[in-house]
């Protein structure tokens, strides 16, 4: 009738509806990475203006 979860189940279960914080990591880490590698280029080049 009631049937008992085993260990395995259950941190499966956990991991799922657990918060994907790694993913949430990675995606902070690329967008200061990209946000730093725009404002570099555009420091770099676009500030000085137009080519003559």
């Amino acid at each position: 009738m009631g049937e008992q979860m085993s260990d395995s189940q259950m941190s499966q279960d956990q991991i799922l509806h657990a918060k994907p914080s790694g993913t949430y990591a990675l995606l902070l880490a690329y967008m200061a990475f990209f946000i730093v590698g725009w404002l570099f280029f555009y420091l770099l080049f676009l500030s000085r203006g137009p080519i003559n």
